[in-house]
């Protein structure tokens, strides 16, 4: 009986071992995922695919010229903590997923173009306030510029 207990503390102790390496392989790549119980229950082979698996970007942050890269080659931002991730990945670091905003340099546009909306619409406001315009005038600049 003391030797049946003791082979399973020992099986536990090296299924645990396994875990907690597998666990330490896919932390150490940036991902955020718990691999433990995979290690935990499929062992060695766990660890052959959580060695396998491609570098997250969500663990340690890419130098600019690798996010650059990664930009050119159809990669995208996450909205909530800013990470530059690879094409092929559905979810950051952080866990949020993914969202089809078009290509970057079509958002950069889109960006500079609302900005440049602001402005104007500031430059509006100050001739208005001025007494240039009318509100009419501005009204009607103001539905023009937001696309109302």
């Amino acid at each position: 009986m003391f030797g049946f207990l003791f082979g399973l503390a020992a099986l536990v102790a090296y299924r645990a071992l396994f875990g907690a390496a597998v666990d330490r392989v896919i932390t150490g790549k940036g991902y955020e995922e718990n691999w433990f119980w995979w290690g935990f229950f499929f062992g060695f082979l766990a660890l052959l695919v959580a060695l396998a698996k491609a570098d997250a970007s969500g663990g340690a942050r890419p130098p600019e010229d690798r996010k650059e890269a990664l930009l050119q080659e159809g990669g995208w931002i996450c909205q909530r903590c800013g990470q530059v991730n690879p094409a092929y990945t559905g979810t950051c670091g952080c866990g949020a997923a993914k969202r089809d905003r078009g290509a970057p340099e079509a958002e950069a546009q889109r960006e500079a173009r609302e900005l440049a909306h602001a402005q104007s619409l500031k430059a509006y406001k100050e001739l208005l306030d001025a007494g240039a315009l009318t509100q009419e005038e501005f009204d009607r600049k103001k539905a023009e510029l937001l696309g109302l």
